[in-house]
């Protein structure tokens, strides 16, 4: 690795290229050295301070409270990511900073599973209304490395670098001002998307909004906390905004996998028959949830109809490319959503994604508790390998969660 990262007290990260030696300020790609001669730290050898006029003229600092703040901590600490020089945390000053970085898995681009690369990054800082959580195991969703090959460009913004991510499980590290519903040490899990994509879960620490946060059902294990989140809420969100409950016959495209594994135990906990499509290697694991399992493929509205002549009053598109057999099925008076497939909107139909609410993790976690949902782990891999997690993730053939163990 040709390159790393080393911490400004003002301008935060400061990218180092090792083969030119370049130094630059990464919220806004300006050399360092100007950047510091631009706000009057001259105390670098070298490095000359500008005459009065020069200041008058330096734009505002790009982070901290001015440029005072720069006075006397002209510093940058050594670079903490892997490659050549790497792994020292000492400041000019001589201060310590290993407490402040964590191990992560970042990338600096898009591209494929070639782009990640494991290293050393600053532990974020706690904000009101978050808490700062260990994470103890992470789990993998199709989103994470979507994003990471810039799928999601046109939806949501990206700060380099990334650390991919979205599911956690772990404990309670430090609380920001404003938390009383968390304590240190709490045992806790969340889908901890954030308003643009930056700071994941595939870390030693990660931060998260309360509104996102619930606490971790004790029928659970970690790694079946961590591979819950994202897939839950995007299944018990689904089935809710539909109004599914007692009386509803339910087809659930994709009753195998991760989100319609989910999907299938929530119908049934919220009182609903349900019908789920799988392949014929994955029907027992289908019944075994508590469904009636159809093979896809052509044919399948026959084999639906078959088992609901009046048709689905509920059907939840957890694949995409569905919406025909969606259509032949459907109740008169039914409800349908997909979280795969824009056109169902065309249709009648609602297109989901999955929000981050506490609340309804909450609600998750009360029926893990009651013995009504159950998390299947496939496979696990250790933090340095999640771009073989990504490369399993990709095939699509996984019967049940991938997740890290951090």
């Amino acid at each position: 690795m040709e390159w790393a990262y080393g911490y400004d007290k003002c301008f935060g990260l400061v990218h180092v290229d090792y083969a030119t030696q370049r130094r630059t300020v990464k919220s806004s790609g300006r050399h360092y050295a100007d950047v510091i001669a631009a706000h009057g730290a001259a105390h670098r050898p070298g490095w000359p301070r500008p005459d009065p006029a020069q200041r008058r003229a330096a734009p505002a600092p790009l982070r901290g409270p001015g440029a005072a703040c720069v006075v006397g901590w002209p510093r940058v600490t050594r670079p903490w990511a892997t490659g050549p020089g790497a792994g020292s945390t000492t400041t000019r000053r001589g201060r310590n900073m290993a407490e402040a970085t964590m191990r992560a898995m970042a990338y600096e681009t898009y591209g494929g599973t070639e782009v990640l690369a494991e290293t050393r990054l600053p532990v974020p800082k706690v904000g009101p209304g978050e808490v700062l959580v260990r994470v103890k195991y992470a789990g993998v969703n199709p989103v994470d490395w979507k994003i990471m090959s810039g799928g999601l460009d046109a939806l949501m913004d990206v700060v380099y670098p990334v650390v991919p991510g979205w599911d956690v499980a772990g404990t309670v590290e430090r609380v920001g001002i404003d938390t009383p519903e968390y304590a240190e040490g709490d045992e806790v899990m969340a889908y901890a998307r954030k308003d643009y994509v930056h700071g994941g879960t595939f870390a030693e620490f990660v931060t998260v909004p309360v509104r996102a946060l619930a606490h971790k059902p004790a029928s659970l294990g970690w790694a079946e906390a961590a591979g819950l989140p994202l897939a839950g809420l995007t299944a018990y969100q689904v089935l809710t905004r539909l109004g599914t409950g007692k009386g509803d016959t339910v087809l659930i495209h994709g009753a195998a996998g991760g989100v319609g594994s989910l999907g299938v135990q929530i119908a049934r906990a919220l009182g609903a028959r349900v019908i789920g499509t799988a392949s014929p290697r994955n029907h027992d694991r289908v019944r075994a949830l508590g469904a009636e399992p159809v093979a896809y493929g052509d044919g399948l509205a026959d084999r639906v109809r078959a088992l609901a002549p009046e048709g689905a009053t509920v059907v939840a598109d957890f694949v995409g490319g569905v919406l025909s057999v969606t259509r032949e099925v459907l109740h008169n008076d039914g409800r349908h959503a997909s979280i795969a497939d824009p056109t169902v909107t065309g249709s009648g139909g609602e297109w989901m994604w999955v929000r981050p609410v506490g609340s309804d993790l909450a609600e998750l976690a009360r029926l893990a508790d009651e013995g009504k949902l159950t998390v299947t782990v496939a496979e696990t891999f250790p933090l340095a390998e999640t771009a073989a997690a990504f490369a399993l993730s990709q095939d699509g053939h996984t019967a049940g969660k991938i997740v890290i163990e951090v």
